[in-house]
């Protein structure tokens, strides 16, 4: 009969094997373009009074450097200037730049 501890081990070796079957290694280059995703409910940033639903993908910014094997600088407008600026790549979404992503304020008409 084998031991909890034994049994713990066993799970625990699956669970890895699971997970390193599904790891993505991802690796960014500075001056590539992110987005920074957060979690909508836990976030302590606000976009704008009364947002129930801020996005869960901001940005994009660009990275300054890398500062660790898998966290990144970014650089941030002044407006979040008081935000911590590294984070680890897990949390970064690789932004392809398509001029069909941008919408000019002066195209917009508001009813």
């Amino acid at each position: 009969m084998r031991t909890i501890r034994e049994r713990l081990k066993e799970a625990w070796d699956r669970q890895n094997s699971y997970e390193d079957a599904h790891r993505i290694d991802q690796s960014y280059e500075v001056v590539d373009k992110v987005f920074l995703w957060f979690r909508t409910q836990k976030s302590s940033i606000k976009f704008g009074k009364g947002d129930k639903l801020p996005p869960g993908f901001v940005g994009p910014f660009v990275i300054l450097e890398k500062f660790r094997p898998v966290s990144y600088r970014l650089v941030f407008p002044s407006s979040l200037s008081r935000m911590h600026n590294i984070f680890h790549v897990s949390i970064l979404c690789h932004y392809i730049s398509d001029p069909s992503h941008v919408i000019y304020l002066s195209n917009l008409q508001i009813s």
